[in-house]
């Protein structure tokens, strides 16, 4: 809607309410998001020495973090916010000082996204944790340390698909003076597709149970 003024998500803001939910925003903090927008102007006048291309800035801390309140129930979505983004929340003011049971684990669950006091200070004892994999020229996360390190802090750990395993090529067959064009500008093209799987949990917003986690398609859970 034009006529609308966006409503951005920052450090420990509430960015949407009502009777019985709440939904806040934990990142980006006001001093990073100053810092993204002063990289973003170096590469658009080019004084970053990256004329004519664009590159994402490292590390990814102007990711969003949301914590969602259904009255007992809290939901912490970790985004792909990195360990500098992490520590600004957690030595930050907050208004909300709650302990989430379920946790989408950030950034494929990688060691640059992995900070212990997140699992200590955020997060319920044995919390519902899920994370999505990520795979490209033979470089995979999650790896096996990076499941060991949250396996130390639940038991309770979900993939939406297997890690480590690389997407099935497409066999389509393209047409033959498009594959000699392609192949004559030295142009390479690939096919991707993703394996299908998803984590559901559920429970009752006024009850004291634990999730109740459903894996469909390729989702399993890690140990």
């Amino acid at each position: 809607d034009r006529a609308s003024t966006p409503r951005y998500a920052s450090a420990d803001r509430l960015v949407l309410s009502d009777d019985d939910f709440k939904v806040w925003s934990l990142s980006p903090a006001d001093s990073v998001f100053d810092q993204f927008m002063q990289h973003m102007t170096r590469m658009v006048n080019g004084s970053d020495g990256h004329k004519g291309r664009l590159t994402a800035p490292e590390p990814n801390d102007t990711s969003v973090v949301l914590l969602i309140e259904v009255a007992d129930t809290i939901v912490l979505l970790g985004g792909d916010l990195e360990q500098q983004g992490w520590l600004a929340i957690l030595d930050g003011d907050r208004q909300v000082d709650t302990r989430a049971s379920a946790f989408k684990v950030p950034h494929h669950g990688s060691e640059d996204a992995f900070e212990e006091r997140v699992w200590t200070e955020m997060l319920s004892d044995e919390p519902v944790a899920i994370l999505t994999p990520w795979w490209r020229g033979g470089h995979f996360l999650p790896t096996q340390a990076g499941v060991d390190r949250m396996l130390r802090f639940t038991n309770e750990l979900y993939v939406t698909a297997e890690p480590g395993r690389p997407p099935p090529r497409s066999t389509r067959s393209r047409n033959r003076v498009v594959d000699r064009a392609l192949r004559v500008d030295g142009i390479t093209v690939r096919s991707v597709e993703f394996a299908s799987g998803l984590v559901r949990l559920r429970k009752n917003k006024n009850s004291s149970e634990r999730w109740r986690v459903e894996r469909f398609g390729e989702a399993r859970q890690l140990s």
